[in-house]
């Protein structure tokens, strides 16, 4: 289990297309070069920005990604690198 530090908070990524819908491969940071998407999954009690479930955009650079208990890619990002929350 993880438990973010601090103002920071976990977000499991969103999956992202990886091919156009004529077949043509993308590569990942082609797809959005500036920032990532995900979802948030823990924060620590002194972010006051973004709660368990949201949707969220944070910044692509800054970020520690770590391994969950599935062995799943997740991202530890500062609550500054949160960019927006999807409605």
């Amino acid at each position: 289990m993880i438990k973010p530090i601090g103002k920071r908070v976990l977000i499991k990524p969103t999956p992202k297309e990886e091919a156009t819908k004529g077949g043509i491969l993308l590569p990942t940071d082609s797809i959005n070069p500036s920032f990532f998407v995900g979802t948030v999954i823990k924060v620590n009690e002194e972010v006051k920005s973004v709660s368990v479930g949201d949707v969220v955009a944070h910044k692509k650079y800054g970020m520690e990604i770590m391994k969950n208990d599935q062995d799943e890619d997740v991202y530890l990002v500062d609550e500054s690198s949160v960019i927006a929350v999807y409605e």
